[in-house]
């Protein structure tokens, strides 16, 4: 069993440690998806469905959160997010492309002391249904290259808000091992050094400082998936 250590604070410029989402009750700590569902389903019991499951995690939003586009003046209104807007929201830069978005509410820190572990952002299926986004996938080795994770998001219905309720659902993360792909995981939640909480967030900024330089630095020559056909 390997250990993945876990902390959620907000976004914006100030002292992380000092976060309200570190308060039992406040911040929603993340599930493991098997234990979501009962043992009555039919495919409770498939292997293959339970070995995926054991190992995804699902993150919730811990405050709601509803944003209003304005494509002709390219403007976002937030109405639950008057003075916080800046701190949890990176706007669309591209509006005659796509509505991109990137959120901060939460952010996690996770790290492990285990060797050769990957960590996977994946969709949970129905935040496009519930919450009219998809979200941006993503996977590097967390053993290698520790960060907090945001959630960058695309918009489904351009016609229509982002809208988001405390305790809704809005992404997943599962492990991977390389070359042991039976390894489980566990969620522990810790409070990391300040250290490690400023190197992160350097790691993050890397990739607009020097544009590239991270996805050599995350994976050097490394391969870049540690499902051996996938590569």
């Amino acid at each position: 069993m390997v250990n993945i250590y876990y902390y959620q604070f907000e976004g914006g410029a100030y002292d992380a440690l000092k976060s309200s989402l570190e308060i039992d009750g406040v911040g929603l700590e993340p599930t493991r998806h098997i234990d979501e569902k009962t043992n009555v389903l039919k495919y409770y019991k498939c292997p293959a469905w339970s070995h995926l499951t054991k190992r995804e995690f699902t993150v919730y939003a811990p405050r709601d959160l509803t944003l209003e586009f304005d494509y002709e003046n390219q403007t976002i209104n937030s109405p639950n997010l008057v003075g916080l807007f800046d701190r949890f929201v990176l706007p669309i830069k591209d509006w005659h492309i796509h509505p991109t978005i990137q959120l901060f509410i939460p952010k996690i820190m996770m790290w492990t002391d285990a060797k050769n572990i990957w960590v996977e952002q994946k969709d949970t299926g129905l935040t496009a249904l519930n919450n009219n986004f998809n979200l941006i996938s993503g996977r590097w080795n967390l053993s290698q290259w520790e960060r907090p994770l945001s959630f960058a998001v695309d918009i489904v219905d351009r016609d229509k808000p982002l809208i988001i309720k405390r305790g809704d659902p809005i992404y997943r993360v599962a492990f991977y091992q390389e070359n042991n792909l039976m390894q489980e995981y566990r969620l522990v939640k810790s409070k990391p050094t300040q250290e490690r909480i400023d190197m992160g967030e350097k790691r993050v900024n890397l990739k607009n400082l020097i544009p590239h330089l991270s996805k050599t630095l995350m994976f050097g020559d490394r391969p870049q998936c540690p499902i051996k056909f996938l590569q």
